[in-house]
C-alpha cells in the first residue's frame, strides 16, 4: 500500500470524497494511489497533515457491521488487523450508536480500554466475508 492510500484510509473517506474534500482532480488521486504517478512527498506531507487535523479526535479505524448465522456485530478494526467488536442488531441501530466514549482510539486495544469492557481483542482475519457472513462498511 502507497503513502497517499494510507493517508486517504486514515480519513475513511473513498476515492471521490477525499478528492472532493481536499481538491485533487480524481484521476490524480488515482494515479497517486495506482503508483502510475509519483505524488510529490512535500504534497504527501502536507496532506497528511491537514488529514490528520481535520480528524482529530475521530475514529481512525475501520468499522464495519458483521452479520453471520450466530450473531451481529459492530467490528473496529486497526491498522494491525487486530479488533474490538459490540454486539448490535442491525446496519441502522449500528450506525445510530453513540461512539463518543471512543472518540481519538487509533487501535482495537486503545477502545478495549476505553470501554472497560475488558473483554479483549481478536485477530480480524478470523471473520471473512463468505456465503453465511455479510461485511459492510459504514
Amino acid at each position: 500500500m502507497n503513502r497517499i492510500t494510507e493517508i486517504r484510509q486514515l480519513s475513511n473517506l473513498n476515492k471521490t470524497d477525499f478528492a472532493k474534500r481536499y481538491n485533487i482532480p480524481y484521476r490524480t488521486l488515482q494515479d497517486w494511489e495506482s503508483g502510475r504517478r509519483e505524488c510529490p512527498i512535500y504534497v504527501a506531507e502536507l496532506l497528511e497533515k491537514a488529514v490528520r487535523a481535520d480528524y482529530k479526535g475521530e475514529i481512525k479505524m475501520k468499522r464495519l457491521f458483521v452479520e453471520t448465522n450466530g450473531f451481529n456485530t459492530v467490528v473496529f478494526v486497526d491498522g494491525a488487523n487486530m479488533a474490538y467488536s459490540i454486539d448490535c442488531e442491525t446496519l441502522e441501530q449500528a450506525k445510530a450508536m453513540d461512539y463518543s466514549g471512543i472518540e481519538g482510539c487509533e487501535t482495537a486495544e486503545e477502545i478495549d480500554t476505553a470501554i472497560g469492557a475488558g473483554k479483549g481483542t481478536f485477530d480480524f482475519m478470523e471473520i471473512e466475508a463468505d456465503g453465511q457472513n455479510r461485511i459492510t462498511e459504514f
